[in-house]
């Protein structure tokens, strides 16, 4: 089996040789394993340092910075294109231990013999209360969020933002996102519907030695996942979601009208055109529309996950 394992990275010049030096050099069970550095545009010294200290690592680079989603696709696409059984994505501000790639493949390895302990796609796990970097709102924002999602995605996942992932072949040929901000989420609620199996590992991490570049504050994380989040299930459940928003009209409308209907018993054979009965009809208006909206999405999602099938498929076979 071939591993590859790639790691994205901006200007990380401080902490890259720690990472590729912390990857495990051999693998029971593992022929080849190749390493992948996915330079986004840096403007330090990453590229030259890894091109003097580690010969053997295979680059990528972007003409420009084009941020972690664009740089982690490229990735994926090129793995499989050269036949990666594998592929394991770690971060090269060094969060992760490499020493955990032995674990994180596992489940991934025994998949391949055809048992039913195994999994297709691994996720590294982080114990929020054991990282000190962490303050408690952003411990209790990762809990709570962690929760959410469960719940949304029907996933036993304790940590939906981690990039420490494995995945095997066919895993990663159904890797799927559209927004440019972060892969992490939106891949994975686009995945988990399938036929394949999910497993996540307990994983320590490393001492933080910058601060995170994908965001800069809790706030805007927050946001800008919300919208992900929202804009995916969107596409993958648009008939729950617009029917749900048609149901909200729909009751807004029949207050409108119940208060019409009040006024035209007061006035017994005259019905006066009043704005409960302009508000109700507008409402219900809206609401036969997010409704039509649902159920022509619900059609355009089924062709969207079948060409996806279809390029999945593409993908496999296709060859360097």
């Amino acid at each position: 089996m071939n591993l590859f394992i790639q790691i994205p990275c901006f200007n990380e010049q401080k902490t890259i040789s720690k990472v590729i030096e912390s990857l495990p050099k051999r693998i029971k069970g593992i022929k080849k394993i190749e390493v992948i550095l996915l330079d986004d545009g840096s403007t330090d010294n990453t590229v030259s340092i890894v091109k003097k200290n580690f010969p053997k690592v295979k680059i990528i680079s972007n003409f420009r910075n084009l941020g972690l989603a664009e740089t982690f696709k490229k990735g994926i696409n090129f793995a499989l294109s050269m036949k990666a059984d594998i592929i394991v994505n770690t971060d090269g501000d060094n969060q992760y231990k490499g020493s955990d790639i032995v674990r994180l493949i596992k489940p991934i390895i025994i998949k391949k013999k055809k048992t039913a302990e195994g999994a297709d796609y691994v996720i590294g796990e982080r114990r929020f209360n054991k990282v000190k970097s962490f303050s408690v709102m952003k411990k209790f924002l990762q809990y709570f969020g962690n929760f959410i999602m469960q719940k949304i995605i029907n996933i036993e996942t304790n940590d939906v933002t981690s990039g420490f992932r494995a995945y095997n072949r066919e895993a990663a040929s159904k890797i799927f996102y559209t927004n440019n901000f972060t892969y992490t989420i939106e891949s994975l609620i686009h995945i988990t519907d399938s036929k394949l199996v999910f497993k996540g590992i307990d994983i320590d991490t490393n001492r933080v030695e910058r601060k995170s570049r994908l965001f800069k504050s809790n706030y805007e994380y927050i946001a800008k996942t919300a919208l992900i989040v929202l804009k995916t299930l969107a596409v993958k459940k648009p008939l729950q979601i617009f029917s749900a928003i048609s149901a909200l009209f729909f009751l807004i409308s029949l207050f409108f009208f119940r208060e019409y209907f009040m006024i035209s018993m007061i006035f017994k054979n005259e019905h006066p055109v009043t704005a409960n009965l302009l508000f109700g009809t507008t409402f219900l208006i809206v609401s036969l529309q997010a409704l039509t909206i649902g159920i022509i999405s619900f059609f355009s999602s089924k062709i969207l996950y079948i060409n996806l099938e279809i390029l999945s498929k593409i993908k496999l076979k296709k060859k360097a």
